[in-house]
């Protein structure tokens, strides 16, 4: 399966479980860094709340391992992706749906870390300046720490003052959003309805159109374009596509798309 961020391979061990390899490309985020901090957020989650997540059998940071590049292993998680059956749902089970989600979202925000950035085990920042240890509450077997942040949008070039103000900036519109829809369902049904019943495809448009492109709007078209072609039917076309799309990989992992009318 290939992500934005990286790509997942579904294998098959020799007594036929199935496991997940998962492997970065490189605009995942820092290189060492993110597949670490990864390994240790799934690992802190699975022991520290109910949250289901999946189990880790082995990861790596270091690119010069036998694989020969970043990697994390993990158990495949039961179950069905939820965007093939979500135009199924009742609205019923939809409300069941997100009050689940946001009892899953309460757990993660009665976690109060002491600082800023990314969560690490405490062997992957061997710097002693680069860590911020948990108090005995969080982490009683002293396991973890808090280390640079290391996702795409986070960079070194970034003080910590913008770090911390970008990170308040996005609690308060994440905030506004939800207060918002709940005060649609409150007051206005059949705006509400027709947002939840809409194409997934189609309300994934919406969505992605709202985020600022940095890279201006190129990328943005050409991401239009690949959804497009690869939901025609999806979004009840009859006839066929008049757009040919082809993917190739380049030689740094990246994927590049060409089109034709």
């Amino acid at each position: 399966m290939e992500g934005g961020f990286s790509k997942a391979l579904l294998m098959t061990t020799e007594n036929g479980v199935e496991v997940v390899a998962k492997i970065p490309y490189p605009n995942a985020g820092r290189p060492r860094y993110s597949t670490a901090s990864e390994a240790a957020v799934l690992q802190y989650l699975r022991s520290h709340t109910t949250i289901p997540v999946p189990k880790i059998l082995a990861w790596s940071a270091d690119p010069s391992n036998p694989v020969g590049t970043e990697y994390i292993v993990m158990e495949k998680a039961p179950g069905i992706q939820l965007s093939k059956v979500y135009d199924d749902i009742t609205q019923t089970g939809r409300l069941s749906l997100i009050k689940g989600l946001t009892q899953l979202e309460k757990q993660f925000s009665t976690i109060q870390f002491p600082a800023y950035g990314n969560l690490y085990f405490r062997h992957s920042i061997s710097k002693e300046s680069e860590r911020h240890l948990l108090d005995s509450s969080l982490d009683p077997t002293g396991s973890y720490c808090i280390g640079p942040a290391c996702g795409p949008a986070w960079t070194d070039a970034i003080s910590p003052a913008d770090k911390k103000t970008r990170a308040l900036s996005e609690h308060v519109r994440t905030v506004c959003t939800k207060a918002y829809e709940v005060a649609t369902c409150i007051n206005n049904k059949d705006a509400y309805n027709a947002r939840w019943n809409m194409s997934q495809v189609l309300l994934h448009f919406f969505i992605c159109i709202e985020d600022p492109q940095d890279s201006g709007h190129v990328p943005l078209l050409a991401y239009f374009i690949e959804k497009i072609v690869g939901n025609w039917e999806q979004m009840g076309f009859t006839d066929p596509c008049p757009i040919e799309l082809e993917c190739q990989s380049t030689d740094n992992g990246l994927l590049l798309y060409t089109f034709s009318v």
